[in-house]
């Protein structure tokens, strides 16, 4: 196809209708508003395949060289510059709901009613969130980019289960031992807190990797403990470590 064919098909096409558009400085201007049928569609027809029990929630970038402000970069990416989408998928990779990052998404018209303001990366999970059957035990793993204390209860209530990664500054009374004092003890040590909020019991594990991790949930801990096989490339040797199994609470 030449490129005047290309340009002449893409000036006629078009998925929604331009004067129902709201002014840029409206407050429910949508930046997606020419496509927006198209996205709708897409998560109408994912969310016909039945929701896997174990599901996780994080960002994908569609690589494009194309000029536009939507464009993010994401440095950790294999593609660096591209259109950011938050996908919630489930374990076997099925995409099941998905949301292109437009920097609008903690506008307040974006929440429903029932629906907490818990910040603007929490509250991407609640949105993708209602593509979960509730009550179901399904669970739904994330990083520390939307774990907070306030977003594990709310999926509680939710009837979903989560767990995810946390950031130490999001964890209000932070009694773990000072990063110093655990980083000369041995790699597999770790540590558990529970704490009650809202009536929901929280769990906190700080565990001792090539890093410290520190985990959320609100349906498991940090037992069984199993010991695996790691090599040490200082002493040139394997050893054997302590690795907390996270697992269900009966």
């Amino acid at each position: 196809m030449s490129i005047r064919r290309f340009e002449q098909i893409r000036k006629f096409v078009h998925f929604n209708d331009n004067t129902s558009a709201y002014h840029k400085d409206h407050k429910l201007h949508d930046r997606l508003h020419k496509i927006r049928p198209v996205i709708e569609h897409l998560n109408k027809q994912f969310s016909k395949v039945p929701v896997e029990r174990d599901l996780s929630i994080d960002e994908q970038l569609c690589a494009t060289k194309a000029h536009s402000f939507l464009k993010q970069y994401l440095p950790l990416k294999p593609h660096k510059w591209g259109y950011k989408f938050f996908v919630l998928y489930g374990s076997s990779g099925y995409s099941y709901k998905l949301e292109l990052y437009t920097g609008q998404e903690n506008c307040e018209q974006s929440r429903l009613q029932s629906e907490p303001d818990l910040m603007a990366s929490a509250n991407v999970v609640v949105r993708l969130s209602r593509a979960i059957p509730k009550h179901k035990n399904h669970r739904v793993y994330f990083d520390n980019y939307y774990t907070t204390i306030p977003l594990i209860t709310y999926l509680v209530s939710q009837g979903i289960h989560s767990l995810g990664t946390v950031r130490r500054n999001r964890i209000p009374n932070f009694n773990f031992l000072a990063e110093k004092v655990i980083n000369k003890k041995p790699r597999g040590t770790s540590y558990e807190y529970i704490a009650v909020y809202d009536d929901i019991p929280v769990t906190s594990v700080l565990w001792k990797d090539n890093k410290l991790v520190t985990l959320l949930s609100s349906f498991c801990g940090i037992l069984p403990e199993e010991t695996i096989r790691r090599y040490d490339k200082k002493e040139k040797k394997i050893y054997r470590s302590e690795l907390s199994i996270y697992y269900k609470r009966i």
